[in-house]
């Protein structure tokens, strides 16, 4: 079995292992669900590990940033939840590693004082591949979109600030919100495929991680061979920028034939609101719904602290704390990567900016 094929198949298996809670089923009318699967996985040598696993389809509204103070996790989407738990993977393992205490995970990190404030970084013989069940939404799917609404009228585009989701499908090669109903509240959140080809720039980690661990860059996507369309990925990941990456960032694409996952998107099915998160190293596992764990959701309201998402902001730092220090504001981690980050932003006609969270954490 080649490559993709085998890291296809390592994640689903790993799926299928998962308890049955938080996984699509079929509704007591008769409805069957579906959801995006996402797995990252480390190649090491001829080894294929699996990392970490989501499910999700989901995008929280750009106003639940005005009370969700950290404790929410806005972007359910799958691809995005499993670079999210790689993050809180990093955590774990260098707090372990400082303490030199449990198992080493050395696939994933090696312990070296390279600069003194960030003293980790990836192995250089490990590999990151993300696998998806399906394109990412956005500008890398935009002709499977164009060729499902082939029927349908929108009245023309005016001067928007900015494209939300699907709509105007023959627009390309521009930034787009996380797909939505049209009736449903507007979220700044951008595609998955904007977001993917954003970090070809500033890399996978977050604020938090970045305090830690040298830059660490997705080295591949892996998705099936049927679902691809070549023209899409190279408009999105290259032809539409003021300037691409160096060549050693760009991410390439593994297709692979087939896979057995069980909950693949279908026009007979309902999309699932919930969300999986599971990190293989610690067999940590959580069921998210609306950003935070499932019954946990308060309307208008932060969860309770014992609610909220390993994944949340305020749970990643305190996480890291230790390590990373006291920290008055969490805008504060940001502004080493601000000069990076803007950089990248430039390389497209607009980014969108979400509502500010001003998070006091001490």
């Amino acid at each position: 079995m080649d490559l993709p094929n085998r890291i296809a198949s390592a994640v689903v298996t790993a799926f299928d292992a998962l308890d049955k809670s938080g996984k699509p089923t079929v509704r007591s009318n008769g409805t069957k669900e579906w959801s995006v699967l996402a797995g990252l996985v480390a190649i090491h040598q001829d080894s294929v590990s699996v990392l970490t696993l989501a499910t999700g389809v989901k995008s929280m509204p750009d106003s639940v940033r005005e009370y969700s103070d950290g404790w929410i996790v806005h972007d359910n989407h799958a691809e995005i939840l499993c670079l999210r738990a790689f993050n809180w993977i990093l955590v774990d393992e260098a707090v372990r590693l400082s303490k030199k205490v449990g198992d080493k995970h050395e696939l994933i990190l090696l312990c070296e004082d390279i600069d003194g404030k960030r003293p980790f970084r990836l192995k250089n013989d490990v590999s990151l591949a993300l696998y998806i069940s399906e394109p990412p939404c956005g500008d890398a799917s935009m002709s499977v979109v164009s060729s499902n609404c082939a029927d349908s009228w929108e009245p023309p585009a005016k001067k928007l600030k900015v494209m939300r989701g699907r709509a105007h499908f023959n627009k390309v090669g521009i930034v787009r919100t996380k797909p939505g109903r049209a009736d449903s509240l507007v979220t700044y959140s951008k595609s998955c495929s904007d977001k993917l080809c954003l970090k070809q720039f500033i890399g996978i980690l977050n604020c938090v991680t970045s305090q830690l661990v040298l830059p660490i860059y997705l080295d591949y996507l892996v998705l099936q061979r049927a679902k691809y369309n070549k023209t899409d990925f190279h408009r999105c990941f290259n032809e539409r920028l003021q300037s691409n990456p160096p060549a050693s960032q760009q991410l390439k694409v593994l297709l692979f034939d087939s896979d057995k996952y069980q909950f693949h998107k279908s026009d007979h099915a309902s999309p699932l609101p919930l969300s999986i998160v599971y990190c293989v190293p610690t067999k940590t596992k959580e069921v998210l719904n609306n950003g935070v764990k499932n019954g946990a959701y308060v309307k208008k309201k932060p969860p309770k602290p014992t609610g909220a998402s390993m994944l949340c902001k305020r749970k990643m730092y305190s996480h890291a704390k230790e390590m990373v220090g006291n920290v008055r504001k969490y805008d504060e981690l940001k502004i080493d990567r601000r000069e990076d980050k803007e950089h990248a932003w430039k390389q497209f006609d607009s980014w969108p900016r979400t509502s500010k969270e001003d998070i006091e954490l001490g």
